[in-house]
């Protein structure tokens, strides 16, 4: 089996993108960083700073799960079916995780359309890698234009 050169790097591309937001039990504790108020708090409008807090709360978490499974990869050593494995099992459901949590926060007022916008630019993006993980580990970063909306929107960990 070939051997990728790139296959952590390329992970951290795509976490970056939005590595604030996927699913799967690796998700678990993304949602738990966002705090037990949370859930109480949902039903109810959050703020814009608010939202912000646990967002990107859920999208530290979330980065710090992802960086710890993609250290256990070798660049050297990696394969293909290992990378596609790693992708498919472990980074896109986290990504996926986060973006449910980051739902269930509710959105600001009069921000809604922004936010679920850039939430479901993420999960096309990440249904396309699903589909063909290889595009991670072309030159062209599939989620710059994403992670230029999520920083100026203040969500900047989930645009690491």
């Amino acid at each position: 089996m070939r051997k990728l050169a790139m296959p952590v790097a390329a992970i951290g591309l795509a976490a970056a993108a939005l590595t604030g937001c996927g699913g799967g039990e690796e998700h678990i504790n993304a949602g738990e960083a966002a705090s037990a108020s949370t859930t109480a708090s949902a039903s109810a409008a959050i703020t814009k700073a608010q939202f912000l807090e646990r967002a990107n709360a859920i999208c530290t978490a979330g980065n710090t799960e992802l960086a710890s499974s993609a250290a256990t990869l070798d660049p050297a050593s990696t394969t293909e079916e290992q990378f596609v494995t790693f992708v498919r099992q472990t980074l896109i459901p986290n990504v996926r995780g986060q973006v449910s949590d980051i739902r269930a926060l509710g959105y600001p007022k009069g921000d809604e359309m922004t936010v679920e916008s850039m939430l479901a630019e993420a999960e096309q993006r990440f249904t396309e890698i699903e589909a063909d993980p290889m595009i991670l580990r072309g030159t062209a970063d599939p989620f710059r234009e994403l992670n230029t909306r999520l920083k100026d929107y203040g969500l900047t960990a989930c645009a690491e």
